[in-house]
């Protein structure tokens, strides 16, 4: 993984984190590739992070996921 950027939403209570490329990963005699991923956390009352859930984002060859950002809509 190769983390780009991350953000906080507004709340100060989930953490999203934007790996910007797909990763090759060895194991054992098998290679498999690893997409480029938003992985989503939760932050706790006492800082640590605690994984939720990661989505894959498709990149091309050559090109990589480059910006992420939160938008806070109206309730």
């Amino acid at each position: 993984m190769e983390p780009r950027t991350f953000a906080l939403d507004a709340s100060g209570r989930i953490l999203i984190a934007a790996n910007q490329n797909a990763t090759l990963v060895r194991d054992g005699q098998r290679v498999s590739t690893v997409p480029a991923s938003l992985a989503v956390y939760r932050v706790g009352s006492n800082g640590k992070l605690d994984f939720v859930r990661k989505y894959d984002v498709e990149t091309v060859r050559g090109r990589n996921l480059f910006w992420m950002g939160l938008v806070s809509l109206p309730n």
